[in-house]
């Protein structure tokens, strides 16, 4: 998503004079449109705080769609705000695979503990079966 979104800003606004450039509309509203696209995996997770940011940065485009005239400075400012967007990302990303790990590792630690629990129960059952057993041929023999 981010790739495109980088791609349109500078197709419109690197080509020509390096000090002012002419904005088209177009460009705003492709970036909107293609903004307006993303839409979050999941509810609560990272992709859906990212969603708000992105549809933030398309309500900007939105306005901008006006013809502006803008100056380098300005479009490198949206450039960075785009790596910064993208290297936040990432470093998200990294921290939600460590968490996720995480509560692999834990479940699969609650996982062994229950299912040993459960054989110790399981081997206890069979101990008073046998002893019930044991019990049952005593009594009978004394019929």
């Amino acid at each position: 998503m981010m790739v495109k979104a980088r791609k349109i800003m500078t197709d419109a606004f690197r080509k020509g004079s390096k000090n002012f450039l002419q904005v088209k509309t177009s460009a705003f509203a492709q970036l909107s449109t293609h903004i307006k696209a993303f839409k979050p995996l999941e509810e609560h997770r990272i992709s859906h705080g990212y969603a708000q940011i992105f549809n933030v940065i398309a309500m900007i485009a939105e306005r901008a769609q006006a013809p502006t005239v803008a100056d380098s400075h300005m479009v490198d400012t949206i450039l960075r705000i785009f790596d910064d967007i993208e290297e936040n990302l990432e470093t998200s990303l990294a921290i939600e695979r460590k968490a996720e790990a995480n509560r692999k590792d834990a479940f699969r630690e609650v996982e062994d503990k229950l299912k040993g629990q459960i054989t110790k129960l399981n081997n206890a059952i069979s101990a008073i079966d046998g002893k019930i057993l044991q019990l049952q041929l005593e009594v009978s023999s004394y019929n």
